[in-house]
């Protein structure tokens, strides 16, 4: 009877290994589930960003284009043709209210010297060193000028020119608007974006034109800042790094409409590596959970078992 008691009691600890052991590619499983998932979630992060960088690529060729049209419609009117100063003023100043995209509307003439403002003048102001002046006359096109602190405005825009031409196609001057930059920080701010993501706009020499949430580096040089660094070297996107605060974001870019110098201009977005495995993390935390209690419940339901059945029988016999 001994005898049988040690059997038995050998084929249930092989019972319970054999049993224990089964269940640990589970576990496995879901380690694996996990990996599956990280590499979705990631693709999918990179999916949406690239998507969010193509809509505000898209945004500002409207805005470009909308803006060339109302200055090729400006640079024909009679009041910038004849440079009647009076009647200009205050048809622009009137034109102004109605375009609240726009910081100033104003018309220089060959020299550079701006003679009708929509803001009004306070002294002479000289456009001729402006590089949006220099490319509108030199390319008889729209030129986008480069990112400033406007002189009549005083506050940063972008300015675009457009040469002002005669019937017989001679330049008398350029008409220019300048592009309150605060429109881009609105748009910016509409995006269907997770928490702690960002969203930079820089010039090819790494100068901050506008970002989002924080505006307090725009007009600041960030060339050294990682995120902004690879993307200016030409990295693949998307690519991971740790921005200026130290959070580890999936980083996506795109180049905008070059300014009227030549330098390119960049838009860059980053999502934080936390949010987008954020979901996953908790599945697989979830499904581990699930695993290890279905471990324990087999176990526990196994040594019942051997307890009820086994045991008290082989215990019953001994006695």
């Amino acid at each position: 009877m001994e005898r049988l008691v040690k059997h038995r009691g050998k084929i249930l600890k092989a019972a319970l290994f054999v049993l224990v052991y089964s269940l640990i590619p589970l576990v496995g499983l879901v380690f694996y589930m996990n990996l599956g998932q990280r590499e979705e979630a990631i693709q999918s992060a990179k999916t949406d960003v690239n998507n969010i960088v193509k809509e505000i690529v898209v945004s500002e060729q409207n805005i470009t284009s909308r803006t060339e049209y109302l200055l090729i419609t400006l640079s024909k009117l009679s009041e910038v043709q004849n440079h009647d100063v009076t009647k200009c003023d205050q048809l622009f100043a009137k034109l102004l209210k109605q375009y609240p995209l726009y910081k100033n509307l104003f018309v220089s003439d060959l020299q550079g010297n701006v003679f009708c403002s929509a803001v009004p003048l306070t002294k002479p102001i000289n456009i001729a060193d402006r590089s949006y002046f220099v490319h509108a006359i030199s390319s008889r096109n729209l030129s986008l000028g480069d990112y400033q602190i406007g002189r009549l405005v005083n506050v940063p825009v972008w300015i675009a020119g457009y040469p002002v031409l005669s019937e017989d196609g001679v330049i008398k001057g350029v008409v220019s608007i300048s592009l309150d930059l605060s429109w881009l920080n609105n748009f910016l701010r509409l995006q269907p974006l997770p928490p702690q993501s960002t969203i930079k706009i820089f010039d090819e020499q790494g100068i901050m034109l506008s970002s989002y949430p924080s505006t307090k580096y725009v007009g600041k040089d960030l060339s050294s800042v990682e995120e902004i660094k690879m993307a200016l070297a030409g990295d693949k996107t998307p690519f991971q790094v740790k921005g200026i605060d130290g959070i580890t974001r999936l980083y996506s870019y795109s180049q905008l409409s070059p300014v009227a110098s030549g330098k390119k201009k960049y838009i860059l977005v980053g999502i934080p590596e936390a949010i987008i495995y954020r979901q996953v993390e908790s599945d697989f935390r979830r499904n581990l959970t699930v695993a290890l209690a279905i471990i324990i419940v087999v176990f526990i339901i196994t040594l019942v078992n051997w307890r009820l059945f086994i045991y008290q029988e082989d215990r019953s016999r001994s006695l």
